[in-house]
């Protein structure tokens, strides 16, 4: 059995750390440039003013000849003193402000972490209560549906022959697929809180490949035929091989893309489901003629509750356990597409040898 891990290797608490971390490098940068900036500026005017009091002695040793060497000499030397006694502030200073500085930041920092750890820890306390509130709620809810879905059976083999018991049939056939959709929409919201705690597993074992495939015609083909769709398939050389994978994970990916790609293909258009093994790559393509998906969402679409239409329904979460259900494989998992053309979502699930 495998897992996909609790934490990617750049989670968001990770480029919160890595943000904070370079924004505090930049701002300790910042004041040291702030002071050689200042040293820059000290020494241009002085150097200024040297050649200010140059240009005038030049000027004065024109007019006259007998300027006095001596008291330049001493001009010069208390220049020389009062700048280094301005030096010597001015190190000071600046020793003492950085200093007062250096504490303040790491009383400010100290406290800023520790703010964030408490507050990741109420998040993370808050988040473990709400997946044990929703794993309880989803596990009830589904043994309540198991037992709606068998009495719906009971009602089907005890419904009178004639016209009451089809319009029996035909409530109990409603009845059904609505109890199907409240079991996928229950099993969806387990994966995402096992997806989040880093506990969604894959149980690998012998599967067909091209098996995948013709099962999950068998599931759609009467629905896309209902709504005027073509669907065919693609089985490629090698795929009739039992491998190692999870074959219930695998037919739940390839449900979520295919019923996307049904619900966003109008009337008369084509859906393709495609199986290749090219070395040690197995490769999962369905392409449809569908309205396509927009350049700047074909990474979007499979985080969660993303959906291309508000209109749809849905909690927008079946391509986003999809990509992990893959991942938890070692695969990968994107989307290509040109609006008004169609899609096609691809999925690679790497082959380490025959099952």
């Amino acid at each position: 059995m495998t897992s996909r891990d609790a934490k990617p290797p750049h989670s968001t608490r990770e480029q919160t750390d890595e943000s904070l971390q370079a924004e505090r490098d930049g701002s300790d940068a910042s004041m040291a440039l702030v002071e050689e900036r200042a040293d820059a500026v000290l020494r241009l005017a002085r150097e200024r003013a040297d050649d200010v009091v140059a240009h005038a002695r030049a000027r004065a040793d024109e007019l006259t000849a007998d300027t006095p060497a001596a008291s330049r000499d001493v001009a010069d030397a208390k220049v020389a003193a009062e700048r280094c006694a301005a030096d010597a502030g001015l190190k000071t200073e600046r020793r003492e402000r950085k200093r007062y500085l250096e504490d303040f930041l790491v009383t400010e920092r100290e406290a800023t972490d520790q703010n964030l750890v408490d507050e990741r820890e109420h998040a993370d306390e808050v988040v473990s209560t709400r997946d044990d509130l929703l794993s309880t709620v989803c596990h009830d809810l589904r043994g309540m549906l198991s037992a709606l879905g068998l009495s719906v059976e009971l009602l089907v083999q005890s419904a009178p022959r004639g016209k009451t018991g089809e319009s029996v049939r035909s409530h109990v056939l409603l009845n059904k697929r609505q109890l199907s959709r409240m079991n996928r929409l229950v099993n969806d919201l387990l994966d995402v809180a096992s997806i989040e705690t880093g506990k969604l597993a894959v149980l690998p074992e012998p599967t067909l490949p091209a098996a995948l495939v013709a099962e999950t015609v068998d599931v759609f083909l009467p629905v896309a035929t209902l709504k005027g769709l073509s669907l065919e398939t693609k089985i490629g050389a090698g795929t009739d091989v039992e491998l190692s994978l999870d074959g219930g994970r695998l037919l739940q990916v390839l449900a979520n893309v295919v019923s996307n790609a049904i619900k966003f293909t109008k009337a008369d258009g084509h859906i393709t489901i495609a199986v290749s093994l090219v070395k040690d790559e197995l490769r999962f393509c369905v392409t449809d003629t569908g309205i396509g998906i927009p350049a700047d969402a074909l990474e979007l679409v499979f985080e969660r509750h993303r959906q291309l239409s508000k209109k749809r329904g849905g909690l927008g979460l079946g391509l986003h356990i999809s990509k992990n259900i893959v991942e938890a494989h070692g695969g990968n998992m994107w989307a290509e597409s040109e609006l008004g053309k169609g899609s096609a979502v691809t999925f690679t699930l790497p082959v380490k040898g025959r099952a």
